[in-house]
């Protein structure tokens, strides 16, 4: 259990939780952000299951492998002046409860029935891994929210 409260909006580029499959047991086999915590910073998770909510904040940007992703109950993924990526190509990703998204998500699967998604240009150059433009449309500096779909 990790306790935020020190952590503000002006530090989003300074926090980056990076947590490796082997960290992870039968017993806690997932990561679950709740109880009005607010994470200014980004969180990499190999492979894991991840639930957002309990009124939950992370304004940064999340990355995982993981096959399941649920943000709810009033969670708030990214902001007005920092829209986050929200990057998980292999998960089943719902929005349920009223919980809001503000930015992009790349998902296996979506279900944004129970809450809502402000799609937002990203500018990969905060992102805290090194990006570069993968695709000849993408716009230097920043991710587009142009869908691409490849067979």
């Amino acid at each position: 259990k990790i306790n935020f409260n020190k952590n503000t909006e002006a530090d989003t580029e300074k926090l980056v939780m990076y947590i490796e499959d082997d960290k992870l047991t039968p017993e806690i086999p997932s990561i679950s952000i709740g109880g009005s915590n607010k994470i200014y910073g980004s969180l990499y998770a190999e492979n894991a299951a991840l639930s957002l909510g309990g009124s939950g904040v992370v304004e940064g940007h999340v990355f995982t492998g993981g096959t399941s992703v649920t943000v709810g109950n009033s969670a708030e993924v990214g902001s007005d002046l920092y829209p986050s990526l929200f990057y998980a190509p292999n998960a089943n990703f719902k929005i349920t409860n009223g919980a809001e998204v503000r930015g992009l998500i790349v998902a296996n699967q979506f279900d944004g029935s129970g809450g809502k998604v402000y799609m937002d240009a990203i500018k990969y150059n905060r992102l805290p891994y090194s990006v570069k433009p993968v695709r000849p449309f993408l716009k230097e500096g920043l991710f587009t929210n142009i869908l691409v779909r490849e067979s």
